[in-house]
């Protein structure tokens, strides 16, 4: 019989059956088919008929896994002094002291988590079937586990889950499997270096000195190509290929884009608008501003426009009163 034991250290035992009694001090020598790392064989014992001899073994954690190792067992004499006949077990033992390993891989696939891919598809693939893997098995740092996603592979070699990163957040996602984690001999998870991912889940806003017109008032010698100058500074550096739409509200039709650009890292947008004299006057004219992304392609959030400056391009007239009296 063969007895259960745990690990890192324990013990087993083989016993062979006689079929007569045996000299009990003849000490009959045991071999196994193949030597085990960490197995090692303390002694052996007859029961008190003399019919049973029972070899026992420690087992040390070695890092091994070896199947099918039989045991032969020679040299017992019966109480006359017959030498047994040799015999092999039928029946090999399965050494495993090996512990499972895993890789895991993302969907992302440019190490940032944004608002376009803040739910995160995480892959892990074990050396070696495991039993399970819930909820208790991963932890997450920066995130949050969709216990619902997790699907282990019929072969156990291989299990899928989501992670949703935090919203409004620059905290790092940090994935990772726990030792709780066993291999089907109950062999714990060798705990793998986390699976980390950068995170920018915030939404830029207008911030600082905002929305700044550089003419507060356009006049007659304010109308030209490009001579008005509308700055727009945001809360962190921007993607300078999204240009952000500034919307000038009632004017006239005086004041038209004519391009614009980023400067100080990417965070201030400098407008250009070309200013034609049409002979009106507006006050306050406000200015919105949307459409812009950040760095990580996170959009901007809503900005409420505000009165920047006024035009005046109205020229003054006078009238002629006669008085005949």
């Amino acid at each position: 019989g063969v007895q259960t034991c745990a690990l890192p250290i324990c013990q087993f035992s083989v016993s062979f059956r006689f079929s007569e009694p045996m000299d009990k001090g003849v000490i009959p020598t045991v071999t196994p088919s193949q030597e085990v790392a960490g197995i090692t064989a303390l002694g052996g014992s007859w029961d008190a008929q003399g019919r049973v001899f029972t070899q026992v073994y420690s087992v040390a954690d070695a890092d091994v896994d070896v199947r099918g190792v039989s045991a032969t067992i020679s040299l017992a004499r019966d109480v006359n002094g017959n030498l047994s006949v040799p015999y092999t077990t039928s029946v090999g033992i399965d050494f495993d002291t090996r512990n499972p390993t895993v890789s895991i891989a993302t969907n992302n696939t440019d190490n940032m988590v944004s608002d376009a891919d803040q739910v995160v598809g995480y892959r892990v693939t074990f050396s070696e079937p495991v039993k399970s893997l819930v909820a208790g098995d991963i932890s997450v740092d920066g995130g949050t586990l969709d216990a619902k996603s997790i699907v282990l592979a019929k072969d156990g070699l291989s299990a899928t889950f989501a992670v949703r990163a935090f919203d409004d957040s620059v905290t790092p996602l940090s994935v990772n499997l726990k030792s709780s984690v066993v291999d089907l001999a109950g062999n714990a998870l060798v705990v793998p270096k986390a699976a980390v991912l950068a995170v920018d889940t915030q939404n830029p806003t207008v911030s600082g000195p905002g929305v700044v017109a550089l003419d507060v008032l356009l006049s007659d010698a304010d109308a030209g190509a490009g001579k008005l100058k509308v700055e727009v500074t945001f809360s962190e550096a921007m993607d300078p290929k999204v240009s952000p739409v500034l919307d000038l509200g009632e004017h006239g039709n005086s004041v038209s884009l004519a391009g614009g650009s980023w400067t100080a890292g990417n965070t201030k947008y400098v407008a250009s608008f070309n200013v034609t004299d049409r002979g009106v006057t507006f006050e306050g004219v406000t200015v919105g501003v949307s459409g812009a992304k950040d760095a990580a392609g996170n959009a901007m959030q809503s900005y409420t426009a505000q009165p920047e400056f006024g035009i005046d391009t109205q020229n003054p007239s006078a009238s002629v009163v006669i008085d005949a009296s």
